[in-house]
């Protein structure tokens, strides 16, 4: 079977854990509430709620379908080292993204729901540490594993623009908030990228956590000092939106960073198209040596990954992946339309 098809399956089975999950999840949530008498909404956006989601919704999905499909998980993950210029470039990348990103999430709030700004606001009770866990460290590895790792794996028979494309997609819709699915389309795309330029899983989860972390760190900020940062938006308020003036701020910070972007994101390429060069991934011994550096591989023995690495191969989409497509892609008019009624 062709691992498009599979990526494809797996996608679906996914989606629909996903959906049964969280029926399920709200349904015990329910009835623990009035068995205890407590309000469900503040079990429902509490970070350990959110943890216990991701792990249950994402990584245990995966687990089971690789447990049955009898695949070994590690050989299904990029796995090489990222070396220590690749880690500053990213590093980079993930910070001077952001206001990129900001744009995009603002954009999106003028037309959906900003579901997710309730659920921060309800977190800045919590400690700095379990802030960051919830929105930062388990989306990173859970979410990473999951479509930068192993879905990404299954499209390595695709090129790079297909795989990225899908990637970028999936990971988009399975936010399920229309809000959130604009930018997550685009950091899924970045992080595809990413992972696909150094082999190395490690590139999705670094940047993913940063710029998480950021944002809880930014949020948290922002809330301790509510009061006057009210005081500013109503000032902001009589000439303009609060949400159209940090559009435009960061639009314009975006505008002025993009040189620097570029620079990094061309050197980010030439320095890891030695990588992607490689017909297979090599052994610490056949690694090839960068100012004296030997990059070896991150799990010993699993070297399975991208076989295929230079994606040459122009496939067509088959009757299944079609019909996934299809399926997401009504699954988003829905969205989009339950959001236009609640406006209403």
């Amino acid at each position: 079977m062709d691992k498009h098809l599979t990526g494809s399956k797996f996608m679906l089975f996914l989606m629909i854990w996903f959906i049964i999950a969280q029926f399920l999840m709200s349904g015990a949530l329910g009835a623990l509430g009035n068995a205890i008498d407590v309000d469900i909404s503040v079990i429902a956006t509490s970070p350990w709620y959110i943890i216990l989601m991701q792990l249950i919704a994402l990584l245990l999905p995966l687990v089971v379908w690789v447990v049955v499909r009898k695949e070994p998980l590690l050989a299904n993950m990029p796995n090489w080292a990222l070396g220590g210029k690749n880690i500053i470039i990213i590093v980079a990348l993930s910070f001077l993204l952001q206001p990129a990103m900001m744009v995009i999430s603002g954009i999106s709030s003028l037309f959906f729901t900003n579901y997710v700004s309730e659920v921060m606001y309800n977190f800045m009770t919590y400690p700095l540490w379990l802030i960051i866990l919830a929105m930062a460290a388990t989306p990173a590895i859970c979410e990473e594993l999951v479509f930068r790792g192993y879905l990404q794996s299954q499209h390595s028979n695709r090129t790079i623009k297909q795989a990225a494309l899908l990637n970028g997609l999936f990971f988009g819709i399975i936010h399920f908030n229309m809000q959130q699915f604009a930018y997550a389309f685009v950091m899924g795309i970045i992080f595809a990228y990413m992972v696909y330029y150094t082999r190395s899983i490690w590139a999705g989860i670094l940047p993913h956590f940063i710029v998480n972390a950021t944002q809880g760190i930014l949020g948290r900020a922002a809330f301790m000092a509510s009061a006057e940062l009210q005081a500013e938006q109503e000032a902001i308020a009589s000439v303009i939106s609060a949400e159209a003036a940090a559009i435009i701020l960061f639009g314009v910070i975006t505008l002025f960073l993009s040189p620097v972007i570029f620079i990094l994101a061309r050197a980010f390429i030439q320095h890891n198209r030695w990588r992607v060069e490689s017909e297979t991934p090599k052994q610490p011994e056949e690694m090839p040596r960068y100012d004296g550096i030997i990059y070896p591989t991150l799990f010993e023995g699993e070297v399975d990954y991208n076989a295929n690495v230079k994606n040459t191969a122009e496939t067509k989409p088959s009757f299944f992946d079609q019909y996934v497509i299809w399926v997401i892609v009504v699954f988003i008019a829905v969205l989009v339309l339950l959001n236009m009624l609640t406006r209403i």
